[in-house]
């Protein structure tokens, strides 16, 4: 497939996307696994069959990619066909079903938190230590507290909460706040 009428294609599936409300990170996504797929089947994009896909999903299993990485894969191009107004591509690829784990995630024990607290108390950053015990205290996930906010921490009389946020930017779920937490978000907030 020539580079521009590549190119064109993807500009014009993430526009689609935009219009369809999906978020950045969605759109760097899917076009990114639009890229992958045009470089490694080489065809016209017009032209791909469902054995194109198949092949390449076998591909990134070939390759020793994980079962969510091949699902991504697959979602994309899925969403992508729905574009071309050429859904029935996808009726017959078939992908590995991604694996779940129910393992229970690494955690710190009682020591190490103490220590970990410790030494960063001792360092006086109060934007680390804020940082350390909402981590700690809420079990949120470093990517939800990277999108935290100002206006997303609510203490009230009656209770202390940190609004977590999904992709979107949407209210997801409230994570109350402990007393310690809410003493070290108070002194990185209220300098």
């Amino acid at each position: 497939m020539d580079t521009s009428a590549k190119d064109e294609m993807i500009f014009s599936f993430a526009e689609w996307l935009r219009d369809q409300g999906k978020s950045a990170n969605t759109i760097k996504t899917y076009t990114g696994v639009l890229s992958q797929f045009c470089d490694q089947t080489q065809k016209i994009l017009m032209e791909i069959h469902s054995e194109d896909v198949q092949g390449y999903l076998d591909y990134l299993e070939n390759c020793k990619k994980s079962p969510g990485t091949i699902e991504k894969h697959y979602i994309a191009l899925n969403v992508f066909f729905k574009f071309l107004g050429k859904p029935q591509v996808m009726l017959s690829v078939e992908r590995k079903v991604k694996e779940h784990k129910l393992e229970v995630p690494e955690t710190l024990s009682i020591t190490e938190q103490q220590i970990l607290l410790r030494d960063i108390e001792a360092e006086g950053n109060l934007r680390n230590i804020a940082i350390v015990y909402l981590l700690l205290h809420t079990g949120i996930r470093v990517s939800e507290l990277c999108d935290l906010n100002g206006r997303d921490v609510i203490m009230e009389t009656e209770r202390n909460y940190i609004l977590v946020r999904n992709a979107k930017g949407e209210i997801d779920r409230s994570v109350p706040l402990t007393i310690s937490a809410i003493q070290h978000v108070q002194n990185y907030l209220f300098l």
